[in-house]
C-alpha cells in the first residue's frame, strides 16, 4: 500500500478474505479473523477502503441459523469435484455449491453468485464513493 501510495495516484481498497467453508467456530475461521484483523490495521493505516467481506458473510450464515456448517479441509477433492461436475457435466457452480449443501461457496473456498453479489456491492460502492463509475 506504502509503494502504490507513493507510486501512483491509485484511490486503494484493502478486502477481507472470505470465509474458508461455513463454520465460522472453525480453526480456518478463526485464523481468517486473526488475519483480517491485521487487513483491517493496515488498510486504515494507509487511508485505504476497507470491504468487510468475511463479516458480510458471517452476518448471512449466522441469519439463516447456520454458522456451523461444512468445515473448510485442505482436502483439495471439493475443488476438484467442483471443477469437474461443472466442466464435464456442465453445471453451474451456484448448483454446485447447493448440491454440496453450501450457500456462500462452491467448494468451500471459492465464492459462489451470491458472495460475489456482496463483492460487486461492495467495489460498486467505492467506485460511486470515489467518483470513478
Amino acid at each position: 500500500l506504502t509503494q502504490l501510495a507513493q507510486r501512483t495516484h491509485a484511490v486503494v481498497a484493502v478486502s477481507q478474505l472470505p470465509v474458508l467453508g461455513e463454520d465460522l467456530s472453525s480453526l480456518p475461521n478463526t485464523r481468517t479473523c486473526e488475519f483480517n484483523e491485521v487487513l483491517r490495521q493496515v488498510a486504515t493505516a494507509h487511508g485505504a477502503a476497507y470491504f468487510p467481506l468475511h463479516e458480510r458473510q458471517a452476518e448471512i450464515l449466522i441469519a439463516e441459523g447456520g454458522a456451523h456448517g461444512p468445515v473448510y479441509t485442505e482436502s483439495f477433492g471439493p475443488v476438484m469435484g467442483a471443477a469437474l461436475r461443472h466442466f464435464l457435466l456442465g453445471q453451474s457452480f451456484d448448483e454446485i455449491s447447493r448440491r454440496n449443501g453450501l450457500r456462500l461457496t462452491t467448494d468451500r473456498i471459492h465464492l459462489n453468485s451470491r458472495s460475489a453479489g456482496i463483492v460487486v456491492e461492495f467495489v460498486t460502492d467505492f467506485l460511486q464513493d470515489n467518483r470513478l463509475l
